[in-house]
């Protein structure tokens, strides 16, 4: 129990350490993140919501703040927006089951009327409307449940990423799981 503690406090650690994601373009960088009111003059587009991270315990995808506001920050930009008034922030959270990775941020995105509008988003290609729909969904990616493992043992599995099924039963290194 206590090994499996440690990993997991080590593996979170580590993962904390990591780079934080650039913005994909100049606009997007320098587009200003407050939580002040816009100037009164700019121009009021739309609610925003992004969220960093996904799922939780060992099987989850770590979010970030820094990751939020990059999200954040890109897809604002995406709209020709140069000021986003943060209007929500969630953190990661303790839940019934396990400690939650996600990072959300609400905001709504305004355009300075100074600035040039937007650049209309391409045309999808004949080639981009002719794929083949998505495949069926078995689970949603990151979604946890309760499950019997080896030996009858209570544990927990994640659905895969590509929500084809969930991941096989872990119930962790305590002796004791078992009934």
């Amino acid at each position: 129990m206590r090994f499996g503690l440690l990993l997991a406090l080590l593996t979170t650690a580590l993962a904390a350490c990591g780079k934080a994601p650039q913005p994909r373009s100049a606009a997007a960088g320098s587009l200003v993140l407050s939580e002040d009111a816009a100037p009164s003059n700019y121009i009021k587009l739309r609610e925003i919501s992004v969220t960093s991270g996904k799922g939780c315990g060992v099987f989850g995808e770590r979010g970030s703040r820094e990751g939020a506001e990059t999200l954040l920050r890109d897809a604002a930009s995406d709209l020709g927006a140069t000021y986003v008034q943060v209007t929500l922030s969630e953190g990661p959270r303790p839940n019934h089951q396990c400690i939650e990775h996600e990072y959300k941020l609400t905001g709504i995105a305004y355009r300075d009327p100074a600035a040039p509008p937007p650049a209309p988003p391409p045309e999808p290609s004949a080639a981009a409307s002719a794929t083949a729909a998505p495949a069926p969904r078995a689970c949603v990616p990151g979604a946890t449940q309760a499950c019997l493992g080896p030996g009858a043992c209570q544990g927990a599995q994640a659905c895969r990423d590509d929500a084809s099924g969930f991941l096989p039963c872990d119930c962790g290194s305590n002796p004791e799981a078992a009934p």
